[in-house]
């Protein structure tokens, strides 16, 4: 029995223990914690988890990135506020039939809000299983009643915020796509209506089939033409003083001059064809550019109103909140256990040093 009369082992080990036997034998609070599990799915994205295969059914699979929001939500400020409005939280967790230790603000936290913030989040544990996607949420109260309901009240609250989520992503979807939508309607009316301008001032339908139809004409006069030379080269050769020589002529510089207003038409200055068709041809592209732009937004916004049901998210329940018939907390034993043995070390380092310090001295 030295050990109870070193006052070292009596003030690092014995008293400590002794503290810790009353507290954690009479005064501190049972604690009871409600669990329940839950998995945010998605009816987009599959997962090759086989533990999710069983889980999801209809080609449904869970969602990924989008089971955070949740957990950061379940551990936020607006979440306690809610919580506190419906509970009066702090009136619960502060109540005087909690020990000094364990209720709010006790003698470890101030009364405001931050401090009661960080009180709730070790009363509420979020855990989540990368593999299976299943999240476990844990609320501890000193009710076992009180703590089944904060846990389906932040489950509610989870719920409505994937609503939230999913009406604001199915509107901002479908709002973007209606804006693309309605962008090239525009751009189509504007470039008909710029096509349509420039028929109507250059008189010209289009220069290509027009141009293609005086080609077809100026090669029958050609033809004409030649042949008529043909005739003109025969009489002067044959009968130089024929009478006919000089209405051939005649016809021949017909012929050439037609032919030369025609090729004027097509590739002269000014309105020619050709000079038309380089505006035309821009016209044309931006009208078909804008058609098919039309094409694709109309397409786009098809498929952003299918996706905006396919990719619904929402909460499946696995396990609900449960009414715990047994405290979890605190483990009394475990406890005193600990204080014992950290009391122990603490005492053995400082008789080392104690030891050291007087050989030191001698």
């Amino acid at each position: 029995m030295t050990f109870f009369k070193d006052k070292l082992f009596i003030g690092t080990v014995a008293i400590p223990t002794f503290i810790a036997t009353i507290y954690f034998g009479i005064i501190a609070s049972d604690v009871f914690t409600s669990e329940s599990s839950f998995v945010v799915r998605s009816q987009q994205k599959q997962s090759p988890s086989s533990l999710n295969a069983i889980l999801q059914s209809n080609g449904i699979g869970r969602a990924g990135d989008e089971t955070y929001p949740v957990h950061d939500f379940i551990s936020s400020r607006d979440a306690l506020r809610e919580l506190e409005k419906t509970f009066n939280l702090k009136e619960k967790y502060g109540s005087q039939s909690i020990d000094f230790i364990g209720r709010f603000p006790g003698i470890l936290w101030d009364n405001n809000f931050e401090d009661f913030h960080l009180f709730f989040l070790k009363k509420a544990n979020v855990e989540f299983d990368l593999v299976t996607g299943i999240t476990t949420l844990k609320v501890s109260a000193y009710e076992p009643k009180l703590a089944q309901e904060i846990n389906i009240k932040l489950l509610k609250m989870s719920e409505d915020l994937i609503n939230r989520l999913n009406l604001r992503a199915r509107e901002d979807s479908l709002a973007f796509a209606s804006k693309i939508v309605n962008e090239a309607e525009e751009e189509t009316k504007k470039a008909a209506i710029s096509l349509s301008k420039y028929r109507n001032q250059s008189g010209v339908f289009d220069p290509y089939q027009q141009s293609a139809g005086q080609l077809k004409q100026i090669t029958a006069l050609t033809e004409e033409l030649i042949k008529n030379q043909v005739q003109l080269a025969q009489l002067q050769d044959l009968t130089p003083n024929n009478p006919q020589i000089p209405s051939v002529k005649n016809r021949i510089s017909s012929l050439q001059n037609i032919i030369a207003l025609e090729k004027e038409k097509i590739t002269g200055k000014g309105t020619s064809l050709s000079s038309e068709a380089a505006e035309f041809q821009k016209l044309s592209l931006d009208q078909a550019f804008a058609e098919r732009r039309l094409a694709a937004a109309m397409t786009f916004l098809e498929q952003a109103r299918a996706d905006s049901l396919r990719q619904s998210l929402y909460i499946e329940r696995i396990a609900e909140p449960h009414l715990p018939d047994v405290a979890t907390q605190p483990k009394r034993f475990r406890g005193v256990l600990a204080t014992f043995i950290i009391g122990l070390i603490l005492w053995g380092v400082l008789s080392m040093l104690l030891a050291g310090v007087r050989e030191h001295k001698d």
